[in-house]
């Protein structure tokens, strides 16, 4: 049985996948082994139906004896049962509801009018009231818990409500008192606790307002769970992204700005692993700004430049090339090696080639001038004269060797200028100057026999190279050894599926369709 909120799960979501997957496997015909999948809609009870399961609950005879209670009761829950045990609930704590210890029944002798003064129209000022008539350490048990967006185990709840001063003895207890108040419950295969509903996370969460009490709270909670990340690293991850959100969120005299600025860069790496650019993209925004608050901005050099090289990347690939191109120009002002200002010299051409303009000439131009910065002259429009001089050159540096022999060569993942050539040759490519790209091809090839090592990014350039020899097909058996060449030098990176895969893309589609008899 799989239950689920028919308006939180889309066609695009997991489980409503899984569902169709069951549904496929199973078919629509029922078998002695397998029985078709059904769908129940679970509707809001109706006023009768409400009407029976408040006589039920109240022990009475009949619907008809709680017919003003259930109007009531219906006008503010609109069938919800879930919201329909907070309302009752809520009477019984103003007496509204009660039980008579003379006639051994469930009794209310007020109008319909003061029955609905009673109850709220926000179920969660219900839940609100229920909470606030706890003692004060099952209220805190429950606020802290709202502020952990995952379920919690034992051990965090514990470290947590200690640093509140609650004596570590008696969470277990406290747990017991909030499970028997049906506010949470434990989850048998998790061993972890969660909230009954999301509706009561929402109201422990409201019950400490906005203000210096909610934020020196969010403080401690934070501090407690950085502390537990570096001590558990196998379990840092979630605690480390919920201390830097309430962190961001607090007045910022509450916390070292420096401090703030290196945990959001933590977190900023973090979501760009898991692949969530804009999250990146805001956490190292954030940190930032509080880099410059802190009054350390190239102060601190290496985390200042490691912070704005991040934010460089991250504007571009959100499409915030203005942004990216200030930052571009912070960091080649102030670095003070061209080591430490690639990155911005890179996004600097890929800004001009692939910003809002789209200019992959002027990408091109910018890029040959980063390049003579970097100790190489490539003319932007070579002659013929500059092709056969590099060629010679290239046939030099080979020693009489094929192509293939740039496999033999370390490998390493130092790349930065053949970085740098493969995007000015990439815009070459798109800009349409072949002769700018074959020239830059044999440049890199010879100088990565100079350097004797071997990139990633040299093996893109073969593969790139190689697909615009493939577009004539009176250059085949050029194309044949580049492409030979690219796919001997994928091989050296073999861990990496991506270059291993363009280069194939690259063989098949344009390399060997040219090598079969026509």
């Amino acid at each position: 049985i799989g239950a689920y909120r028919s308006n939180e799960v889309n066609e695009d979501h997991s489980f409503h996948q899984f569902m169709n997957e069951i549904e496929k496997a199973r078919g629509k015909d029922a078998t002695e082994d397998k029985r078709p999948v059904s769908r129940m809609n679970v509707c809001d009870l109706s006023p009768d139906d409400i009407g029976e399961f408040i006589a039920d609950t109240l022990g009475k005879d009949s619907p008809s004896e709680v017919a003003t209670l259930t109007e009531v009761v219906f006008k503010k829950t609109i069938g919800n049962i879930f919201f329909v045990k907070q309302a009752l609930e809520e009477l019984v704590r103003k007496n509204a509801l009660f039980y008579d210890m003379i006639l051994f029944s469930w009794q209310y002798n007020v109008s319909k009018v003061q029955l609905d003064n009673y109850l709220s129209d926000d179920v969660i000022d219900l839940i609100k009231s229920k909470i606030n008539g706890l003692p004060t350490e099952i209220k805190m048990l429950v606020v802290i818990m709202s502020f952990i967006p995952n379920n919690a185990d034992l051990s965090t709840i514990r470290t947590l409500l200690e640093g509140e001063g609650v004596d570590g003895t008696k969470v277990e207890k406290l747990i017991s008192v909030a499970i028997e108040n049906v506010l949470i419950l434990h989850l048998a295969e998790t061993g972890n606790y969660a909230f009954v509903h999301d509706k009561i996370r929402e109201a422990s969460y409201g019950i400490i307002p906005e203000g210096k009490l909610r934020d020196e709270l969010l403080v401690r909670i934070s501090n407690a769970l950085f502390d537990m990340a570096s001590a558990d690293k196998a379990n840092s991850e979630w605690a480390l992204f919920v201390s830097a959100d309430h962190l961001n969120s607090v007045a910022p005299e509450l916390v070292p700005r420096i401090k703030l600025a290196r945990l959001n860069l933590r977190v900023a790496k973090m979501n760009l692993a898991k692949g969530a650019t804009l999250g990146a993209n805001a956490n190292l925004n954030y940190g930032l700004t509080c880099l410059i608050h802190s009054g350390e901005k190239w102060k601190e050099y290496e985390f200042t430049l490691t912070l704005l090289n991040e934010l460089i990347e991250s504007e571009f690939n959100v499409g915030k090339y203005e942004l990216a191109f200030a930052h571009v120009q912070d960091v080649l002002e102030h670095a003070t090696s061209l080591d430490d200002k690639f990155t911005a010299y890179l996004y600097k051409v890929k800004t001009f080639a692939e910003g809002e303009d789209r200019d992959y000439h002027k990408g091109v131009i910018v890029g040959l001038e980063i390049c003579q910065i970097y100790g190489i002259k490539i003319p932007s429009s070579p002659k013929r004269t500059d092709l056969m001089k590099e060629n010679i050159k290239m046939e030099t540096a080979l020693r009489k060797q094929p192509l293939t022999v740039l496999s033999k060569l370390p490998p390493t993942e130092e790349s930065t200028v053949f970085r740098l050539l493969k995007e000015v040759q990439y815009y070459a490519v798109l800009e349409g100057n072949k002769d700018l790209t074959a020239l830059m091809t044999k440049r890199a090839i010879r100088l990565s026999l100079q350097k004797k090592i071997l990139s990633k990014d040299m093996v893109s350039i073969l593969a790139t190279h190689t697909r615009l020899l493939g577009q004539d097909i009176t250059k085949a058996k050029l194309a044949n050894a580049y492409g030979n060449a690219a796919e001997k030098a994928s091989e050296v990176f073999r861990e990496d599926k991506g270059l291993y895969s363009e280069v194939q893309v690259v063989l098949h589609g344009c390399v060997y369709p040219l090598l079969r008899p026509h």
